[in-house]
């Protein structure tokens, strides 16, 4: 039998999110009204595949006091899930102000995750505490961004402006 060890299933997953760029790459070229959301789209396949290969490769974890951080996935999250928070804020048409308020949140999610993973005793409870609460915020505004401000053109979406601080 073959054993599939965690090199192999990197692998897998870099040509898989590799092949997962491709439609929304083509999109981004063919078509211009969607070009903001396959942009958006091909961003997060692309690094996530970059940081699969890296990973797959034997980079991406350091040792941080004791504890070994998986820095190159903290950093493909620290960048692709921004990324599929403002896609859905695009899909929402939710204003700036959300925007900033979703990336900012799924930004501090992330990096409580970091911290929570370098650090021992009472400061990894306390960052990984930050990072639920943080967690729920995220998922409230989300919630909340995606009840309104719908169109029936999803790709144009994009080159409207967005409704103002809701």
């Amino acid at each position: 039998m073959i054993e599939l060890n965690a090199t192999l299933w990197l692998w897998v997953g870099a040509v898989g999110m590799a092949l997962g760029t491709v439609p929304p790459a083509y999109k981004f070229l063919t078509d211009a009204e969607s070009r903001g959301y396959t942009a958006v789209l091909a961003l997060v396949t692309g690094i996530a595949a970059v940081a699969y290969a890296l990973m797959a490769q034997g980079y991406g974890s350091i040792a941080v006091g004791g504890n070994s951080v998986a820095i190159v996935r903290y950093t493909d999250w620290l960048v692709t899930t921004p990324l599929m928070v403002l896609y859905l804020g695009l899909l929402a048409r939710s204003g700036l102000r959300i925007y900033a308020l979703l990336v900012v949140t799924d930004v501090v999610v992330i990096v409580s995750g970091v911290v929570a993973a370098s650090v021992d005793g009472t400061a990894r409870y306390v960052a990984f505490a930050v990072g639920v609460v943080a967690y729920l915020v995220l998922v409230y505004l989300l919630v909340r961004s995606s009840r309104g401000g719908r169109t029936s053109s999803p790709a144009t979406w994009w080159r409207r402006s967005p409704r103002s601080g809701t």
